[in-house]
């Protein structure tokens, strides 16, 4: 989740009172990192990548796939709230490993299936802005 919300929150453009992110990926980039199916073994398996794992061969991909979560997320009030929830535990713990898988899954509405299936479809069909 860090990588995704440094690759997220790096594209973030202030003006005023308001703020918006930028996709600056092309779609086709985003598209690469598609997932099959709902997405829920691909989610599971980038939120269980801590580390050195999540840098290992493949990163690139998981880059896109982490921005397009945290995408998700910042896109609802209920996805903040469940991305709150998981960064509030983070905090709490800053020194130990959390369930974030268990946290989304708790505090994300419709659960980490309804997750996978909104960033599936996300990574199948990103927004232009």
């Amino acid at each position: 989740l860090n990588e995704g919300m440094a690759g997220y929150f790096e594209r973030l453009e202030v003006s005023g009172l308001g703020a918006r992110v930028e996709i600056h990926e092309s779609t086709a980039s985003l598209r690469s990192a598609a997932v099959g199916g709902d997405g829920h073994e691909e989610l599971v398996d980038l939120l269980a990548r801590d580390g050195m794992l999540f840098y290992a061969a493949g990163r690139e991909q998981r880059y896109l796939r982490a921005y397009a979560l945290i995408a998700v997320l910042m896109g609802n009030p209920d996805g903040r709230q469940a991305l709150g929830a998981v960064l509030s535990a983070q905090r709490s713990a800053p020194c130990r490993p959390i369930a974030s898988e268990r946290l989304l899954d708790e505090h994300y509405p419709g659960g980490l299936v309804k997750l996978a299936r909104d960033w599936a479809g996300w990574l199948r069909d990103p927004p232009r802005t």
